[in-house]
């Protein structure tokens, strides 16, 4: 079997040999799996993901706790915590932003059906603006679904879902355009034009906006999303990361209050899912409200600040994000898994300060001090 897997903590236990590639696609490392043990600051800096153990260990090994090897898997991590004889200092709860309480985003008895098949059956849910809103469920859940009809790229029912007090089963594309900004899981779906400054140009000029008017706010968002350099080049020749952060700037680009995000790290490697979470957390924190569909619960875990739980189409949860992940009675009816990090923590003998952590930013990494 060959595996091609970022989900290292899932392909973690089944593996014996590890083939790693850096992103100009050489070989870096190949040889039994332990070489991510040895080899994992070199790893890291190259961007590559690690096991959540591993990662974990390495912020704990700059804080002075001490490591025979570095671990790999949760057992392996757990036993060598067991073994430090002192407390460890975490910052449980660190801030996260908190939302306003006006509702950006109503749905009520929201139901959808596709080929005549239901898929949601009569969600209720209001969608603070501000908030960080991460929608999970297990494959068949209708995540999609629901986040297409949440922001009228699926169009809704008529009087289900209002976007800013829009009805967005009614409203045009262009008024749901200046709303709404959608990037869907893959960014070369919504390329419509030959040079990045026209994709940003694109919805300003559908927006009927004066040709120096729409130069000039597009070329200041290039400049915000790093891509001024760039401007005449195609979209399908940017890396990576450049197409993604173009995708989002151009879903930006109107003023849109909600950015909405389909899998936004989907066959990312780590550095650049790094760099768009950070991209989303900077824009969050300056007031966009972001609404992602992902698998990844730690990511939900670091970035977010409300969840939103799917289970065949019908809501199962609402609320802020510690208080969904610690409901493990929850996450067990919906198929899903705790949070690597907070999985590997919460039983850890004799660090009972542990079991609250579910963020690497609550864990220490120098001196002792969470940060």
């Amino acid at each position: 079997i060959v595996l091609v897997e970022h989900d290292l903590d899932a392909a973690i236990g089944l593996a014996d040999r590890a083939v790693v590639l850096d992103r100009l696609g050489e070989v870096v490392a190949d040889g039994p799996v332990d070489l991510l043990r040895d080899r994992a600051e070199e790893l890291l800096a190259l961007g590559i993901w690690l096991p959540t153990a591993t990662l974990a260990a390495l912020r704990l090994r700059g804080a002075g706790v001490a490591f025979e090897r570095q671990p790999l898997v949760a057992a392996e991590l757990r036993e060598a915590l067991a073994a430090h004889p002192e407390p460890i200092a975490v910052a449980p709860g660190a801030s996260r932003r908190t939302a306003s309480a006006r509702p950006l985003v109503v749905a009520r008895d929201l139901r959808v059906s596709r080929r005549r098949t239901p898929v949601l059956h009569g969600v209720d849910l209001s969608i603070a603006a501000g908030s960080f809103t991460a929608i999970v469920g297990a494959n068949g859940a209708g995540k999609t679904t629901l986040l297409q009809a949440l922001c009228g790229v699926l169009r809704p029912p008529r009087g289900s879902v209002s976007i800013d007090g829009v009805d967005a089963g009614r409203a045009d594309a262009r008024l749901l355009g200046r709303r709404v900004g959608f990037v869907f899981q893959n960014p070369e779906h919504q390329f419509v034009t030959g040079t990045v400054l026209d994709e940003v140009a694109h919805e300003l000029r559908r927006q009927g906006l004066e040709p120096d008017e729409v130069e000039r706010r597009a070329r200041a968002t290039l400049r915000r999303f790093g891509l001024e350099h760039r401007a005449e080049a195609h979209p399908f020749l940017l890396s990576g990361g450049q197409k993604r952060r173009l995708s989002v700037a151009a879903a930006l680009v109107a003023g849109a209050e909600l950015l909405a995000l389909d899998e936004p790290t989907f066959g990312q490697d780590r550095e650049r899912a790094e760099e768009l979470l950070a991209l989303l957390s900077d824009l969050n924190a300056a007031g966009t409200t972001v609404l992602v569909v992902t698998h990844d619960l730690q990511l939900v875990a670091e970035h977010a600040s409300d969840v939103i739980v799917l289970g065949e189409g019908r809501l199962l949860a609402h609320g802020p994000v510690g208080a969904v992940l610690a409901d493990d009675a929850l996450l067990e009816r919906s198929g899903l898994r705790p949070p690597p990090l907070h999985a590997a923590l919460r039983d850890v003998p004799g660090h009972p300060e542990l079991a609250a952590v579910t963020r690497f930013a609550e864990l220490p990494t120098s001196g002792g001090r969470g940060t």
